[in-house]
């Protein structure tokens, strides 16, 4: 038997890393992805038992992740193993020789419609998981983008009228601006 995991597609949280270890049922450390943000593997279980998987995060301690895991279990062949609903359909199935063609070969093509199916499901669940995690990158800079912006146009803003106010002041006999200006030139002729 062989299974194919889709360990940690990270979509969303913190630097989009994680750590991944896939165990065997004896413990022994099969898979181990430290700090990655995405990969796939591909284990032969060698062993009769249950496997385990963990997604680590105890390095980044104040960043909640979100993570796409997938995992399909295939016979050596590799077709999946949910063939139990064979049984229903074949007793519509009518003898062989009214229909004109092999229910072997009829058999064949429909599990090899049905794998292809359940390939292009996973490869589209896959890019549903690539497209959410660019998308919160991209909200994410967005969302950085705009506060940074509108602190440079507040500052640019109040930097604006505090030039405007001064230069007034400056011209204007009766403001404080202009009084300490007199004051301090009054201060520079003493000393020359």
């Amino acid at each position: 038997m062989r299974g194919v995991a889709r360990p940690g597609l990270v979509i969303d949280g913190g630097d989009l890393d994680i750590t991944f270890i896939t165990q065997s049922p004896t413990g022994y450390a099969i898979i181990t992805d430290i700090r990655k943000s995405e990969n796939t593997h591909r284990v032969t279980a060698s062993e009769d038992g249950d496997y385990k998987f963990c997604f680590d995060n105890t390095f980044s301690r104040f960043s909640i992740k979100l993570v796409y895991f997938e995992l399909s279990v295939e016979n050596a062949d590799g077709v999946d193993d949910d063939d139990d609903d064979d049984e229903e359909w074949m007793k519509f199935v009518r003898d062989e020789e009214t229909l004109g063609i092999s229910i072997d070969n009829m058999k064949g093509a429909l599990a090899e419609v049905k794998s292809n199916l359940a390939k292009s499901i996973q490869l589209q669940t896959l890019r549903k998981a690539h497209e959410a995690k660019d998308r919160n990158v991209m909200e994410t800079n967005y969302t950085r983008v705009n506060t940074w912006s509108i602190v440079f146009i507040c500052i640019l803003i109040s930097t604006g009228i505090v030039q405007v106010v001064m230069i007034r002041g400056l011209f204007d006999e009766k403001s404080m601006a202009h009084k300490m200006m007199k004051k301090l030139q009054g201060q520079q002729n003493q000393y020359y």
